[in-house]
């Protein structure tokens, strides 16, 4: 079983890097006459173009092993390699840099101005699982990130080849059920009004979903602080799995729509969408029987629960079922597998989760790994870092959390004030500052969310990306001139160094993507948006594009239409809708 990272590391070899990395290998291996691996040496994208297209370390690696100056090994080398694709290559001490001919460079993107996807369909089915909400209670800002990072990553995977495949698992079960519901037949008045209300729309589902958070919160603080309300709640959580008391479960029943019903309202929102909703109700029967069918094999009894010892693997000792024998998260997690695993026969299995149950995963794994063959290999569990707010608390109506949901319109509220735009449009640029702000930082990390940046026109934001996109869209609506015949021997010189820059840096765009792919995180193509947009934005104040002779013209009208092509790709990638004006 091939796992997820080697699949990704053979990608490479759709890439110009790797072409070039080989073309390395093969030259340095008949002078020097060595045998080396392209992981001897790295190939990296220099930071200013004005050291070239790529850049190879191999001077510096080979040192040692051919006892010899690194500049010396470059100066060589430089000599040496011969490529119809290379204009020059320099050595910089242990560095060789590498430019390539325009040719090449306008070619990459006139392919990225027709569409066409860069990377090869690739074998295998990924099923990747993000949002995970509970029910009756709001979504947190955590859950939030959780489906703005899990539908950036989905996307990615997609553009890279890959058939992928969305999943929800949602807890509708358990003590916090428990606790509402307790807190709901305290209030059963409101409720009955509630569920009189025949309205569908979101606005009728989000005024039940506060209701139900106000419950769990009543029902949380009675099972703290009351020990006949605590022998309560736990005779409803009791009665949920048994299915004991009709009244429960009806109760149950009609409450946990609402839940399900105003996340997936919420999702669509979001932009974000399910081949499959997994549940704990339907999934924690499975994973008892399975992890009592394996006891003794895979678990073992320790006073009265059934355990997995970790440490032999240099783990942990998790809980899977509870002495009172109700299986844990972990045994719950036990039947999702196997669910996943009878339903879609995926290739690979990845999970975005808060970094805090990075461990969790780890202890899952192993021990799924004895019951279902290679499943290790096959699973990649994506951890993201927590979200905070900058200034102040914006919680819910109870104060208790940071809804995803009040942050979603508290944003919206401020695009609306500080743009001139109508409510679809206020949407979707409040969705491309709070996701962009979200995905420009390693995903790993934890990062500090602040209303006024990530709404601002100017700067490093969602908002000055639509506003770039505008503006190009603008620009070539003006005119219905043929850019496709180009004579590039024409125009390179007469172009300005700044879109010399703006078409390499389209050059690498795959790249990028498939960086991004390979380290689970986003950021790289949010910075590479920022990045690009800053030099088109330059580009475009600074030099003419209609007013510019035949030549120039038609080359900056064609890197305008290249450059709308990847940004909205790039954009897509992000899970940012465009918009027609701003």
């Amino acid at each position: 079983m091939v796992d997820l990272e080697k699949v990704l590391k053979q990608a490479e070899k759709e890439t110009f890097g790797y072409y070039l990395k080989k073309l390395i290998k093969e030259k340095t291996e008949k002078v020097f006459k060595i045998d080396i691996k392209l992981e001897d040496f790295e190939l990296s994208l220099p930071k200013n173009f004005s050291f070239g297209d790529y850049a190879s370390n191999v001077g510096f690696k080979l040192a040692s092993l051919l006892k010899k100056n690194p500049f010396e090994i470059t100066k060589i080398l430089a000599e040496k390699i011969k490529d119809e694709k290379i204009s020059k290559i320099e050595p910089v001490g242990g560095y060789l840099n590498f430019f390539l001919k325009e040719r090449v460079l306008f070619d990459k993107a006139k392919k990225a101005a027709s569409l066409e996807n860069f990377f090869q369909k690739r074998k295998g089915l990924l099923l990747l699982e993000f949002g995970q909400p509970n029910t009756h209670k709001d979504p947190h800002i955590g859950h939030l990130f959780s489906y703005i990072l899990g539908e950036s990553l989905v996307r990615i995977f997609e553009n890279i080849g890959f058939e992928v495949k969305r999943a929800n698992y949602q807890g509708d079960i358990g003590l916090h059920v428990a606790k509402c519901l307790f807190g709901v037949l305290q209030r059963r008045e409101e409720f009955e009004k509630l569920e009189e209300d025949p309205s569908q729309d979101f606005e009728a589902f989000k005024k039940k979903a506060a209701f139900l958070q106000s419950c769990y919160v009543l029902g949380s603080k009675a099972y703290e602080e009351d020990s006949k309300a605590k022998e309560e709640i736990s005779r409803i959580n009791k009665a949920i799995y048994k299915r004991s008391d009709p009244e429960i479960v009806e109760l149950w029943e009609v409450t946990r729509g609402w839940s399900v019903e105003f996340y997936k309202k919420f999702e669509k929102i979001l932009g974000v969408f399910y081949d499959r909703y997994y549940f704990e109700s339907e999934v924690w029967q499975e994973g008892k029987r399975i992890v009592e069918k394996n006891l003794e094999k895979v678990f073992e009894k320790s006073q009265g629960a059934i355990v997995f010892k970790g440490e032999r693997q240099g783990l942990h000792t998790r809980v899977f079922i509870t002495k009172e024998g109700n299986p844990t998260y972990e045994g719950k997690e036990i039947g999702l597998i196997s669910f996943k695993l009878k339903e879609f026969s995926p290739d690979f299995l990845v999970v975005t989760t808060a970094k805090e149950q990075a461990e969790y995963f780890r202890v899952v794994a192993e021990a799924a790994d004895k019951i279902f063959p290679s499943f290790k290999a096959r699973f990649k569990h994506v951890p993201f870092g927590m979200v905070n707010l900058k200034k102040g608390k914006m919680s819910s109506r109870e104060g208790n959390i940071i809804s995803g949901v009040s942050l979603y319109e508290r944003v919206k509220k401020e695009i609306k004030r500080a743009y001139d735009v109508d409510d679809n449009t206020a949407s979707r640029v409040a969705l491309a500052a709070i996701k962009y702000s979200f995905l420009n930082l390693e995903a790993e990390k934890d990062m500090v969310f602040d209303i006024e940046e990530s709404i601002a026109k100017e700067g490093n934001s969602g908002p000055y990306l639509l506003y770039t996109f505008v503006r190009i869209r603008a620009l070539l609506e003006k005119t219905k001139e043929d850019i496709k015949e180009l004579e590039i021997s024409q125009v390179w010189e007469e172009m300005e160094e700044e879109e010399r820059e703006l078409l390499r840096q389209i050059f690498h765009f795959d790249e990028i993507v498939l960086k991004a792919a390979q380290s689970f995180s986003p950021h790289y193509i949010a910075n590479f948006l920022f990045e690009t947009a800053q030099l088109y934005n330059k580009i475009y104040q600074n030099y003419p594009v209609l007013k510019a002779n035949n030549n120039l013209r038609k080359i900056r009208l064609f890197l305008s239409d290249s450059y709308k092509k990847i940004l909205e790709k790039s954009l897509y990638l992000l899970g940012i809708e465009t918009v027609e004006k701003l």
